[in-house]
């Protein structure tokens, strides 16, 4: 399986997320009708219906025709960008200080603050701050994540914050385009989930 890279000329008009929510079973009571919920797994994976911008110039389109063909299918990813727009206004560099599991201990500029809601990526992982956390005097805070990291927390290890992105593949084979008159495409919508 490759990585490509994601085209320049696809400009996402929108992305509707489906957050990696766990494998779950539950169990009901027949008597006391109480519910329990047991959690199968930890490898749930981002998922979103995504939107490009459906008019654009004819090099554009060959470029975003090519890139969906070299896809195939589900055999190969991409790094797709997980927001619409920068998260921050100037670039910020931030390392992994360590964690592991729902934690990571980032380091960075003292004071900058990471929301809740925001996302970032760790070694193509994409993942959610679940709490504001603002980087202390010495430039580190405690990162609570919406789902556990994948991989071991490597020190030195870039996070990226201000342009995240989530490895993904085609959810569905079949997506293609739609050409019309004169020499545009429509890509009205295409499903991905999160590659790992």
């Amino acid at each position: 399986m490759a990585i490509l890279t994601w085209p320049t000329c696809a400009f996402l008009t929108s992305v509707e997320w489906t957050p990696p929510d766990p494998d779950t079973q539950a169990s009901r009571s027949e008597w006391t009708k109480r519910e329990q919920i047991a959690i199968l797994s930890l490898s749930g994976r981002w998922m979103a219906k995504v939107s490009i911008e459906p008019k654009m110039s004819e090099d554009a389109a060959l470029d975003l025709e090519a890139f969906r063909v070299e896809l195939k299918g589900r055999v190969n990813s991409f790094r797709m960008p997980a927001t619409l727009r920068p998260q921050f206004p100037i670039p910020r560099a931030v390392s992994v200080s360590g964690g592991g599991g729902y934690a990571l201990i980032v380091s960075g500029p003292a004071g900058m603050t990471l929301k809740r809601g925001h996302k970032l990526t760790v070694a193509d992982q994409l993942l959610m701050n679940m709490d504001t956390a603002t980087l202390n005097g010495s430039g580190l805070a405690t990162l609570r994540l919406s789902n556990p990291l994948r991989n071991s927390a490597i020190n030195g290890l870039a996070v990226e914050v201000v342009n995240p992105t989530c490895l993904v593949k085609l959810a569905n084979p079949g997506a293609g385009w739609t050409g019309s008159y004169p020499d545009r495409i429509d890509f009205a919508q295409f499903d991905v989930e999160e590659s790992f």
